[in-house]
């Protein structure tokens, strides 16, 4: 009985040891969120999933609740351009972003055709 007892207490102490550890080394969201704004696009699916999320918090900043995101995407010359579309407030609303191939997301550009009503 004695062994299970100090296992469990030692997987205890190693889980809340370990918590602090990874704080320390820096892996808070701001520095993921750096790293990712630094990522290149060269293929749709980054700009793709980097539209949703970030037309997404758009409409969470202005405490709208976005639901039923649909999108498509194509090559225009060096640009990957998705359209998407969001439903917010029982209104559709078309999302446009662009990138270019070899740039950064933090160089892409989003377009939001959204007419808030009073």
């Amino acid at each position: 009985m004695a062994p299970r007892l100090l296992a469990a207490v030692c997987f205890s102490l190693s889980v809340l040891v370990a918590l602090p550890f990874s704080v320390a080394t820096g892996a808070d969201p701001a520095h993921l969120k750096e790293k990712k704004d630094k990522a290149v696009v060269n293929s749709s699916a980054a700009i793709k999933g980097w539209c949703k999320k970030r037309s997404f918090g758009y409409f969470r900043d202005k405490e709208l609740t976005p639901y039923n995101w649909t999108a498509s995407w194509w090559d225009e010359g060096s640009f990957i351009v998705v359209k998407g579309e969001w439903r917010v407030e029982r209104e559709r609303v078309q999302v446009t972003c662009r990138a270019e191939r070899g740039q950064t997301l933090r160089q892409a550009v989003m377009e939001v055709e959204y007419a808030a009503q009073p």
